[in-house]
């Protein structure tokens, strides 16, 4: 049972539990048969916050050959063009894509994709966005010429990162919607807690016990639920959480907006982000073992949504939610931690996206669009 696999984790890393809640939801939607393209969630966060402890658990012997961990990822590794390998071996050992199908992939760093130059980087995202569609993925090159998988290749992927550079995350918006990010941003410990965790068993050990309750629920969920066994349609979406699904995909298209020659938010449209959030809640429900998706589920999806801009942004957003839907900036600076002038940057910023609205004396209050989110 998943409440087995929280429970450790709660004791071994207590702020890691929501982190893990999202790494298993996303690898739960290959059960669904009419999911039309890939979910792929990235962690996002500082180092130390946590990203990559919750995708080790998954990886290793006792998954079945479910999921493959890539640690030295590029996006040329799906469909390669190595000029002195033969086509017949790049299909066999070496192209990444065929391997992923119906897989879970795994990629602890994905930091190194987003460096390089503006051109390079959008090469890169444009080949992700592709392979993301599901569809699968063709390329051509004078070495080997046009090459690929055009048949339908759909697989769950998960990675981690440190925050993502604004100019990535414009150019992300250009592409249109396909990663959903998940902030692992949490409170640090104070004194007393970090010296009760010093005085604890070694992190290895704890880890270790993470890993054996989380790759034993892998095993037991994939053996009652085969990949591609349900209709995502099975598991229902009550009306107020239908409802909160909809604000959050809203509120998710205008936080990673482009702004246009008029520095107004060019959103994308709602469609995919929709299916992808819908899929993740109904994934978390499923994980629990419930045929509905619950409050709960919806937090999930709403962390997901406020994650898919700027790191500031989200500190400032989950604040104001977390208050009720109003603050004053002096409220929000105590709150994130983060120093006056940056706060009333982001605050600007999500002024200018609608998600809020900015009064005479600091006060900040959430758009009356969204105040569903306050739950």
């Amino acid at each position: 049972m998943i409440q087995d696999v929280t429970k450790v984790i709660n004791q071994a890393f207590p702020g890691l539990v929501r982190s893990a809640e999202v790494v298993l939801s996303a690898i739960s939607t290959l059960v669904f048969d009419d999911l039309p393209f890939c979910v792929a969630v990235i962690l996002v966060g500082p180092p130390g916050s946590g990203k990559t402890e919750p995708l080790t658990w998954c990886c290793g012997e006792g998954t079945k050959g479910m999921v493959i961990r890539v640690d030295d990822f590029t996006p040329a590794s799906f469909v390669s063009h190595a000029a002195n390998i033969p086509k017949k071996k790049l299909e066999e050992e070496i192209d990444l894509l065929p391997k992923l199908k119906d897989k879970v992939l795994i990629t602890k760093e994905l930091g190194p994709v987003w460096k390089g130059k503006a051109d390079d980087v959008a090469k890169r995202l444009g080949v992700m966005a592709s392979v993301l569609d599901g569809h699968g993925y063709q390329s051509s090159s004078g070495s080997q010429g046009t090459r690929g998988y055009p048949d339908e290749h759909r697989f769950s992927w998960i990675g981690a990162s440190t925050p993502i550079p604004p100019l990535v995350l414009t150019l992300m918006g250009n592409l249109g919607p396909r990663l959903l990010f998940f902030n692992t941003r949490r409170p640090r410990k104070s004194k007393e807690e970090l010296m009760v965790l010093a005085n604890q068993e070694g992190s290895k050990d704890r880890s270790e016990k993470c890993t054996e309750a989380v790759r034993a629920f892998l095993m037991d969920f994939f053996e009652s639920h085969p990949v591609r066994s349900l209709s995502g349609s099975s598991i229902t979406i009550p009306g107020p959480e239908l409802e909160r699904l909809v604000v959050a995909t809203q509120a998710l298209t205008l936080i990673r907006a482009s702004m246009n020659i008029i520095g107004e938010p060019d959103p994308e449209y709602e469609e995919r982000p929709l299916i992808l959030l819908q899929a993740m809640a109904r994934g978390r429900a499923l994980i629990y073992g419930r045929q509905e998706v619950d409050k709960e589920d919806m937090r999930m999806v709403r962390s997901l949504a406020l994650s898919s801009g700027s790191d500031g942004l989200f500190l400032v957003m989950n604040a104001l939610i977390n208050n009720g839907g109003a603050a004053t900036e002096g409220d929000l600076v105590k709150a994130t931690g983060l120093t006056a002038p940056t706060v009333s940057k982001y605050a600007k910023d999500a002024s200018t996206r609608k998600l809020l609205t900015l009064s005479k004396g600091g006060a900040v209050t959430l758009a009356s669009d969204y105040e569903m989110l306050v739950f």
